[in-house]
Parts: structure tokens; C-alpha cells; sequence
């Protein structure tokens, strides 16, 4: 139903937006809103620590493989080095072998938290949709 044309309609006249609607109905409308956006967020927040959790696992396993073989790898030259029998150049060998391993480490760690701040952003722009997408709706 519309507010009288007089003018003389204010918010506590029950008067929202033009519309004469009691402030019960409108307050308990805005709980029922609040607690639909809330749900809403819940629900894409689990959604994303989901897959937050599982990018995270499955990059963690890659890396302790790819960490693993390099290791192997570096573990049977230096056998086959030992048979040779250079052992200074083996020692150098090694020491630059594990520096390469460190900063290579270093970036891998670098990707995952570049990864990590990606995601959040992703999910802050989740959230931020939902928002504006119940706001629009309710102005119609």
C-alpha cells in the first residue's frame, strides 16, 4: 500500500521508501536479509577455505616431490663423484648444487604465498559480490 500523498509519512509512521509497511515487518524483513547474507557468506567462505586447502595440499605434495627427486638426483652424483674420487670438487660441487636447491626452494615458497594472496583476493571479491548482488536486489 502507498503512504498518504500529504506528505506527512516519516519512518515512524511505518513509512519506508514511500511504501507504508509497519516497522515490525520491516525490521524483521532486514533480519531475514541479514541472516541470508550471512548464510551466503558462510557458505562461499567454507567453499573457498575448501579449495584454499586443497591448492594448498596438492602444491605442498608437488613440491616435496619435485624436493625429493632433486635430492635423489644429487644424492647419486655425488655417489658416482665419490668413485671418481675428486673430493674438494665434490664438496664445492655439492655446496653450489645446494644453494641452487635453496633459492630455488626460496622461490617455490615465494609462488605458493603469491598463490595464497590470490586466492584471498578472490574470495574478498566472492564476498563483495554477494553483497552487491543483494543490495541490487533489494532496491527493486
Amino acid at each position: 500500500m502507498r503512504a498518504p500523498e500529504g506528505g506527512g509519512c516519516t519512518v515512524h509512521d511505518g513509512c519506508i521508501l514511500g511504501l507504508h509497511i509497519p516497522l515490525t515487518e520491516y525490521n524483521k524483513s532486514i533480519l531475514r536479509l541479514k541472516y541470508f547474507v550471512s548464510a551466503r557468506v558462510a557458505d562461499l567462505e567454507s567453499l573457498v577455505q575448501e579449495r584454499v586447502a586443497k591448492a594448498r595440499a596438492e602444491l605442498e605434495s608437488r613440491l616435496r616431490a619435485q624436493i625429493e627427486q632433486e635430492m635423489m638426483r644429487e644424492v647419486e652424483q655425488s655417489k658416482k663423484r665419490e668413485v671418481r674420487g675428486g673430493r674438494t670438487l665434490i664438496r664445492a660441487e655439492s655446496k653450489k648444487r645446494c644453494a641452487e636447491l635453496e633459492e630455488s626452494l626460496e622461490k617455490k615458497m615465494k609462488e605458493v604465498q603469491e598463490n595464497e594472496r590470490k586466492l584471498y583476493k578472490y574470495r574478498l571479491a566472492q564476498r563483495a559480490e554477494v553483497v552487491v548482488d543483494l543490495l541490487s536486489s533489494l532496491s527493486y
